[in-house]
């Protein structure tokens, strides 16, 4: 399989596999944070969740925990995230070419209408969910 699938446990195709084993390593989440594949998948989600993920954060929050771990985000969990989506606002309007790096990975392109910093901020709080053992791992 492709290096990036052999990380997550891909088989080779040469056996049937019945039942893939699940195993979390630190790879896993390298490929997660920096293959284009992955960054291009998560700013494409939030760019969908700005045009159309609600009026406010805590709406689109909840709309991207829903849409990426099938589930309701707890008060608890909305609350970090909504920390992390701030952070990442103040880092990206202090520093607006690395939001343009961000935005420009992959083979799609963005809006040109959607904020810059806002949809970088976004991306980074859709690929923090996307990082987490639950979304990898999925029950």
């Amino acid at each position: 399989p492709p290096p990036a699938l052999a990380v997550f446990d891909a088989p080779n195709r040469e056996t049937c596999v019945v039942q893939r084993p699940r195993t979390i390593s630190p790879l896993q989440g390298l490929v997660l944070m920096n293959d284009p594949t992955y960054v291009e998948a998560a700013r494409c989600l939030a760019e969908r969740l700005l045009s159309d993920g609600g009026g406010d954060d805590r709406q689109r929050l909840g709309r991207a925990m829903q849409t990426i771990l099938v589930r309701r985000a707890t008060p608890a969990e909305v609350t970090v995230l909504a920390g992390v989506l701030e952070q990442q606002r103040e880092l990206f309007s202090k520093d607006p070419e690395a939001a343009l790096a961000l935005i420009a990975v992959g083979e799609s392109t963005s809006s040109p209408e959607t904020d810059s910093v806002e949809l970088a901020a976004w991306t980074t709080v859709v690929a923090t969910i996307l990082l987490t053992d639950e979304a990898i791992h999925k029950p």
